[in-house]
């Protein structure tokens, strides 16, 4: 009897095993924004920007609609199934906003807070980095 529950115990701690397996796989699947870079990018929309994540070509997907904010982005291309890369429109200098993607087939994901306009005449220029310069 003992050897009987034992078996038992065994088994179902098995099957739970394999079902807390699956939906740990299952979380992975989907789409999701897990990262974007860089996080700021100028005012004038110039530059691309890497949104890194998954489930972007799931299913065949065509026709990605980004926005930053209320603006839509310029799709340049998918880089497998995890990485698109795109233009983001022009914004305000300060403003952060989120980035959405929506594709054809309906499914879409939200980032809040996600991007940062910057003045592009006070970002990084490579004289900061030169010795006696201030």
């Amino acid at each position: 009897m003992v050897a009987s529950i034992s078996r038992r115990v065994l088994l179902l701690a098995a099957l739970l095993s394999m079902a807390l397996g699956s939906t740990a796989c299952e979380d992975e699947k989907g789409l999701k924004i897990k990262s974007i870079s860089p996080k700021t990018g100028p005012a004038d929309g110039a530059g691309n920007v890497t949104i890194h994540g998954n489930g972007f070509k799931e299913g065949g997907a065509l026709g990605p609609k980004i926005y930053f904010g209320d603006k839509k982005a310029r799709f340049l291309r998918f880089e497998g199934d995890t990485k698109m890369v795109v233009v983001p429109p022009p914004g305000e200098v300060g403003q952060t906003v989120d980035v959405h993607v929506i594709f054809s087939d309906g499914r879409e994901h939200k980032n809040p807070e996600a991007y940062t306009y910057i003045d592009p005449k006070e970002g990084f220029n490579v004289d900061a980095l030169a010795p006696g310069k201030e």
